[in-house]
């Protein structure tokens, strides 16, 4: 008798892990691809991981202590990307990922640390909400940051 409870405790263990892991890794490697296309400033494999009508917003404080928030069309978001010269060097360094997801919609939640020309420029979070589209994949649809630019060195 012991044995078949044992057996079905273990059964029960393993059904609530099997289904979360690989969403989000799946949703990990979403945002992943997007800033591989964003570091090389490709815009065909920016604009492949975005769904329709992403936004983008940012939230900052500019020099008056106002809190500014901008917004911007994603297809702005790829053609500044895409005309920064080469010669710039840009990097953002995700710190962690704190995914959730439910079925067709996921939350991202992710520290960073912006590099303009390999000197720490701004720091922040990044909100992504994705959704898992009709072919099963996962597809950025907002994308919102906020932009600490009083780093202490």
């Amino acid at each position: 008798m012991r044995a078949v409870l044992f057996l079905g405790l273990l059964l029960c263990l393993g059904c609530l892990n099997a289904q979360p892991i690989p969403e989000k890794k799946a949703i990990r490697k979403a945002i992943e691809e997007f800033f591989d296309a964003f570091h090389a400033q490709h815009p065909a494999r920016l604009k492949r991981t975005a769904g329709p009508g992403c936004i983008l917003k940012s939230i900052s404080v500019n020099g008056e202590g106002q809190v500014i928030v901008s917004t911007q069309t994603f297809d702005g978001f790829v053609k500044t990307v895409t005309t920064l010269p080469e010669t710039v060097d840009f990097r953002e360094k995700l710190l962690s990922f704190d995914i959730r997801h439910d079925g067709l919609m996921a939350h991202a939640w992710t520290p960073y640390e912006f590099y303009y020309d390999h000197k720490l420029h701004h720091t922040g979070v990044n909100s992504f909400v994705l959704f898992r589209d009709e072919k099963g994949e996962w597809k950025i649809i907002g994308i919102t940051d906020t932009r600490k630019k009083n780093i202490s060195r």
